[in-house]
């Protein structure tokens, strides 16, 4: 009797025990999944849009006004700040973007971690792209990339290459998935512009570039009514 006894306990410790490892091991998996998708719907605030205000001419054409501050990758710090008219009542914000496979974002592998840009050019609806005021900063000598973009911890010769190819990556489907490359292209956001409302640029891990108001309405009201 002993020893059935002691039999029963020996399994249903084996049992209990396994049951409690295939437990642990299950939360380990759910853990890791939640990261992988964290990571590809991380955001992170590449820049910010403000709009001074607006004029109309008797010619029916309308000049915004707008403040363009840019924030080096995963720090918040100032790249750059400018101050420009653009033409409309609507303005773009014109990027280069490159996105990476979906694996190496969910790995947060690196520099193919997370999406990368280099801004180009604001524009307003009545007026052409090439008419827009720039919106980059120059790297030394032949280097494509300001220093401040580059992404910490990374091969700068492989940013290098991805700049430099850019456009061949974006038309050679062999190139772009060798290096890792899910799509490249030029993105331009846009939005009708609200005098006094702040626009905040964002860059998706496994996205693209989104725009969107950072001061909510019920506040920009009341922005709007303090200035009477």
């Amino acid at each position: 009797m002993k020893r059935l006894v002691l039999a029963v306990v020996l399994v249903g410790s084996g049992v209990g025990g396994l049951w409690y490892y295939e437990s642990r091991k299950q939360e380990r998996v759910i853990g890791e999944l939640r990261q992988r998708l964290d990571r590809l719907k991380a955001d992170q605030l590449v820049a910010d849009v403000a709009v001074l205000g607006q004029t109309r001419g008797q010619d029916g054409t309308t000049v915004t006004k707008l403040s363009f501050v840019e924030y080096k990758p995963q720090s918040g710090e100032t790249l750059l700040s400018k101050s420009f008219d653009v033409r409309g009542e609507e303005f773009y914000i014109d990027a280069l973007v490159v996105r990476f496979e979906d694996k190496f974002v969910e790995m947060g592998d690196g520099l193919r971690g997370t999406s990368v840009l280099l801004f180009r050019r604001a524009f307003g609806n009545q007026q052409k792209p090439d008419e827009g005021v720039p919106l980059f900063t120059v790297g030394d000598g032949h280097d494509p990339i300001p220093d401040p973009l580059k992404v910490p911890g990374t091969e700068d010769a492989f940013q290098r290459s991805l700049w430099a190819r850019f456009w061949s990556l974006a038309n050679d489907p062999d190139a772009a998935k060798k290096a890792g490359v899910r799509v490249a292209q030029g993105e331009a956001p846009h939005v009708l512009a609200k005098p006094h409302q702040v626009y905040q640029l964002t860059l998706r891990a496994a996205g693209g570039l989104e725009i969107k108001p950072r001061v909510p309405a019920p506040v920009q009201k009341e922005m709007q009514h303090g200035k009477k």
